[in-house]
This record gives C-alpha cells, sequence and structure tokens, in this order.
C-alpha cells in the first residue's frame, strides 16, 4: 500500500529510547518520501533487528503516527516547536512506553 507523502519536517532520521524492565531499548526512525509517497524504516540496533518496513505513515500539522505490522507496534508523537524533537508513547506487546526522539 502506498502511502501519501508527508510534510518535509517529519522526514529524516529520528533517534531515542525507552525503559522497559529489562532496560532500555533504542529506536532508530527513518523516515523520506519517495516519488510522492512516504516510507520509511525501524532500527532496533539493541535487538539486532534494523530495516524493519513501517506500514502505516500518517503525518498533521504536529502529529505522527506510524504503524509496524510486522513486530506489530505504533508510535504516536507530537513535534516540537523547533522541529527537533517527538514525545510520545510506543505501543508493542499490549503495553505503552514514553519514547522521545530527537532528529539527527
Amino acid at each position: 500500500t502506498q502511502i501519501p507523502a508527508i510534510p518535509e519536517k517529519f522526514t529524516g532520521k529520528w533517534e531515542g529510547k525507552f525503559d522497559t524492565s529489562g532496560g532500555s531499548v533504542r529506536l532508530n526512525f527513518n523516515l523520506s518520501n519517495k516519488d510522492g509517497f512516504a516510507v520509511g524504516t525501524i532500527d532496533s540496533p539493541d535487538q539486532g533487528a534494523m530495516g524493519i518496513p513501517i506500514s502505516f505513515i500518517s503525518a498533521g500539522e504536529n502529529l505522527l503516527k506510524i504503524e509496524v505490522n510486522l513486530i506489530p507496534a505504533r508510535y504516536n508523537g507530537r513535534l516540537s516547536e523547533d522541529g527537533k524533537t517527538l514525545t510520545g508513547d510506543w505501543s508493542q506487546g499490549g503495553k505503552a512506553f514514553p519514547l522521545v526522539l530527537t532528529k539527527k
């Protein structure tokens, strides 16, 4: 399924980590537009998982929603006024974890 392009302020590499009972887990979001459509992958370096395809991306004024069917997981975040951080929740396995992403 092709996903409509997202605003440029959301494209790029975003890095963050969330805490679990077993420690912290780093996540990198790689978001871009290609031929008028949004594409993206997620890397989880601590789990040795790289290039996990993002199934769905939706970006509004300052809100970003991502779904990853393969895991399955979702992220809902709000873009800061300076455009450098996304603050939201990573939901996976029936649990939600606070996750702040910083643009690199």
